[in-house]
Formats: structure tokens, C-alpha cells, sequence
């Protein structure tokens, strides 16, 4: 009979900053991750703010007699029976004579091979090597009885895509997962216009790859012991996602300790580095949507306001 996982009272929050993962990086999906076909659109509950609460945003020129560009904010792998397309995406989608997002995902073989890579420990370097005996005997009995999967199968992964794999089994065991990357990149794909990345796949790996061994190791070791508090921060994340409250979504970023430094790299000097990028595109004065994680998009440093700097002006598309 397959037993319970482990449950002991511990800290929590890496789970949750994996899961805060799924609004920062685009190449954060799951293995099973699926294009989902079209549904409704679903109107936002009423907010005491309207413009904090819209994941979709116009794009507009001052001084330019081009199209409207739109911004709009993912997140990277969400429950099937959780997904939804707010107010107004279809019809961006439909005028944007192009896409950019995090990442393009159509990879060369040369690219796939270094995502491959990326995903291995350094030579001569196994997943017991960063663990004490206590927690890596720990690591065995969950991954039997919560996961059923052998620790070996993991000795060579970076302990962060292990537990990226986690974040998901453990909350929604059984469960489809959809992505809106792959999603619009179908659409796309359909309506035959061309689809870009405004990072390659290496700079996001390197991203990956600033954040220490060890820390990833522990950040691993206090989610399998107590896994509970991690999926209600994961519930709590969706549902601000699908209330489309971006001030939500960054407060609850704020509060993550685990954060830390981390921060400037993963969020903050990337926004900056896509504002160049997102000009340059924008200057063609063709129509574009993009789209990058929602956690990008809100505070002093978020790309809204990024662009408002820059001389744009951005509106919240909202339900009528």
C-alpha cells in the first residue's frame, strides 16, 4: 500500500519559491506540460484598484501613428482546471502582428543539447554529495513512499530541477498541467506569424546556475519534509493569478526570505536588460504581443513601469 508523504512541521518556502519560479522564468515548465486548446474568456472578480488588477496591458507610441502593442503576464505551468484567458486576449492576440516571449521555443539541436546539459551536476558530483547521511536516507524514504520514484534517478540533477519536477507532483498529483507559452506559440504557429524570445536559452540557464549547489540542496531537503505549507502557498499563487492581482503576486514575492539576493538576478536586471530589447522591437511599429511571467510585471522595477519610464504609455485592458 503506497504510504503518506512525510509531513514534519518545517520551513516551507522553498516549495513556494519554486513555485514563485513558474512567474520568473520562462523555461520553468514541467515535463508534461501541454498546449491547451481554447476556452472562454473569464472576467476578473472587482477590485478596489481596476489597473492593478488586469494581466493584460495596451501598448501605445506617443508621437507614432503605429498599432497598439500589448503586454501580458504568464505564468509558466498552472492546473488545467486552472487556466483561462482574461478579457480582451483573444483580440490581442489577433491584432499582434508578432510574439515575443522569454524564450523562443522552437530550439535548435545544438540549444536542446545544452538545456540537456545544463540540468546535470558538474562532473564527479552527485545529489549524496550535498546532503548529509541523515537527509539523503531522508531523500530515499520520501522519494519511495511520496513519489515513487529512486533517488539514483536523480543523483545527477541539479537538486533545483528536481525540485521544480516536485512543486508540481506534490500539490497536483495526477493532475494536466498547461503552459501559456506553448499556448500562444500554437496560436501563433496557426495564424502563421512569427514568433521570437527576448532571452536565448543560455542566459536563462546561466540564471539557473547563479544560485549555489548547497543552497539548492537545502532549499530540496526542507520541501520533502514538509510539503503541506508549500502546496497552500502554491494555491494561494493561482489564485491571485486568475484575480489577475499583480500587487498581489508581487507582495507575495516581497515576502519570500528565500528571496533574498537572489532578486536583482532573477527578476530586477532582467526587466532592465528587456527594456532595450522590448524598444527596439516596438520600434519596427509593428503590432506585438508580449508575453512574460506575471511576477515580472508589477512595482518600481517591473516592467510596466519600466516602459512608462521609457516614454510609453500603458493601460489595463479590463472587462467591460
Amino acid at each position: 500500500m503506497r504510504r503518506k508523504p512525510f509531513d514534519l512541521k518545517l520551513p516551507t518556502r522553498p516549495l513556494a519559491s519554486a513555485c514563485l519560479l513558474c512567474l520568473w522564468l520562462g523555461s520553468w515548465l514541467p515535463l508534461d506540460a501541454q498546449s491547451p486548446e481554447p476556452l472562454p474568456e473569464v472576467a476578473p472578480a472587482v477590485a478596489e484598484e481596476p489597473a492593478a488588477r488586469s494581466l493584460l496591458w495596451k501598448i501605445e507610441t506617443p508621437g507614432q501613428d503605429w498599432p497598439a502593442s500589448y503586454l501580458y503576464g504568464t505564468i509558466h505551468i498552472i492546473p488545467k482546471d486552472s487556466f483561462f484567458l482574461p478579457p480582451g486576449l483573444e483580440s490581442a492576440m489577433a491584432e499582434a502582428e508578432q510574439l515575443v516571449m522569454e524564450l523562443p521555443l522552437e530550439a535548435d539541436m545544438g540549444a536542446m543539447l545544452q538545456s540537456a546539459k545544463s540540468m546535470l551536476l558538474p562532473a564527479g558530483t552527485k545529489l549524496k554529495d550535498l546532503l548529509t547521511e541523515e537527509d539523503y536516507a531522508y531523500l530515499q524514504q520520501f522519494m519511495r513512499d511520496s513519489v515513487q520514484t529512486p533517488v539514483p534517478f536523480y543523483q545527477m540533477i541539479k537538486p533545483i530541477f528536481t525540485l521544480q519536477q516536485l512543486s508540481s507532483n506534490l500539490c497536483h498529483e495526477g493532475e494536466a498541467f498547461e503552459s501559456y507559452e506553448l499556448y500562444f506559440a500554437k496560436r501563433f504557429e496557426e495564424m502563421e506569424k512569427p514568433v521570437s524570445g527576448l532571452e536565448t536559452m543560455a542566459e536563462q540557464l546561466a540564471i539557473l546556475d547563479s544560485i549555489p549547489l548547497a543552497d539548492q540542496a537545502q532549499s530540496l531537503m526542507e520541501t520533502v519534509r514538509a510539503p503541506r505549507e508549500g502546496c497552500e502557498e502554491l494555491s494561494r499563487l493561482i489564485h491571485l493569478y486568475r484575480q489577475q492581482d499583480l500587487e498581489g503576486l508581487m507582495a507575495l514575492t516581497t515576502e519570500d526570505p528565500s528571496l533574498g539576493d537572489q532578486r536583482e538576478t532573477l527578476l530586477d536586471s532582467r526587466n532592465r536588460r528587456w527594456i532595450a530589447r522590448i524598444d527596439t522591437i516596438l520600434a519596427g511599429g509593428a503590432s506585438t504581443l508580449i508575453a512574460v511571467g506575471a511576477g515580472h510585471l508589477a512595482g518600481p522595477e517591473g516592467v510596466i513601469q519600466l516602459l512608462q519610464d521609457a516614454g510609453y504609455t500603458l493601460s489595463p485592458v479590463l472587462a467591460n
